[in-house]
């Protein structure tokens, strides 16, 4: 799900609000009105069918939706309604042969590798034409948006946004941790013991550790927060020294750890270099919703209200 920087600047809109309540719907609810823009109703089904698939294709469970979720993937279909409406009422054709082969090739990919899922939850092949055509027609909206704005005067908006806000881009206190991970108790300090003997960290990492990911790098795990160790490997890793490594070995989920603090980031700030292409996605964004705004305000919009 995207997620953007919201700024200050807001527009009032006309378009008629109209809340009701809505749950969980059930099979006999599904064609209950959620929204209306216009003549063009969305139902709950609609909305279930639409908020399983963007779940599954961001990696998450669809069962595990919260209103959040759903509220993100409703909001979407009914900006995606009304930038059809607009494009329908422009006379603009954006159902080109790129279109045409997104789509077969999304219908495609989904058919052979995710069939299971897509028998799961009942959903037809209809209804990922209309996802798709959903994500489409966001796109497209969205490609227009960029293509109209100045990219100078984004950039320069962008460096202003980053020191104003450089606070939201302070770095925490990081820790380079290594691992060698055994199945039993006795092999990790084994390990140890070698690591006493004046063995190197690294070689034996990549000698017994079971941890295929980092033992391939001499054990080497990356940054780590205070927070992000202690919820890995509990409390008193992080307070260890450049070079010091647990001298009695570490019960973790996946076995017995051998830990080593390997290097030490101070707190500081990321670069705008490093952080500059989210900021300008998110000015775009937030240029688009502005449009998307003004169209809405030519219509009449009724939303339930999701719990």
């Amino acid at each position: 799900m995207k997620k953007m920087i919201r700024f200050t600047a807001a527009l009032c809109l006309t378009a008629l609000f109209i809340l009701t309540a809505a749950g969980c719907a059930g099979p006999e609810d599904s064609e209950k009105q959620i929204a209306k823009i216009n003549d063009t109703v969305i139902t709950q089904g609609e909305l279930d069918t639409y908020t399983a698939l963007d779940m599954y294709r961001e990696g998450y469970d669809p069962s595990e939706a919260d209103v959040g979720q759903k509220q993100e993937c409703l909001d979407e279909m009914v900006d995606a309604e009304v930038i059809r409406q607009y494009y329908r009422k422009q006379g603009i054709d954006i159902y080109n042969d790129a279109y045409n082969s997104g789509r077969d090739s999304f219908l495609n990919e989904i058919r052979n590798n995710e069939a299971e899922f897509l028998e799961q939850n009942d959903i037809s092949e209809e209804e990922l034409i209309d996802y798709y055509e959903d994500q489409h027609v966001i796109s497209s909206f969205f490609e227009e948006t960029r293509a109209a704005c100045d990219e100078g005067q984004i950039a320069q908006e962008a460096l202003e946004y980053y020191e104003k806000h450089i606070e939201d881009y302070k770095i925490e206190k990081q820790k380079r941790i290594s691992l060698i991970l055994t199945k039993k108790k006795k092999k990790a300090a084994a390990a140890i013991e070698r690591l006493d003997g004046g063995e190197d960290f690294a070689a034996v990492a990549r000698e017994v550790s079971t941890d295929e990911n980092s033992s391939v790098n001499g054990g080497d795990l990356g940054y780590f927060t205070k927070k992000e160790t202690v919820d890995r490997f509990g409390k008193g890793i992080f307070g260890m020294e450049v070079g010091e490594y647990t001298r009695k070995p570490v019960a973790t989920a996946d076995g017995y750890a051998v830990l080593k603090i390997t290097d030490f980031n101070d707190s500081g700030y990321h670069s705008y270099d490093e952080v500059s292409q989210g900021i300008i996605y998110s000015l775009y964004e937030n240029y688009n919703n502005e449009r998307i705004a003004v169209i809405k305000k030519d219509m009449q919009i009724e939303l339930s209200e999701l719990r």
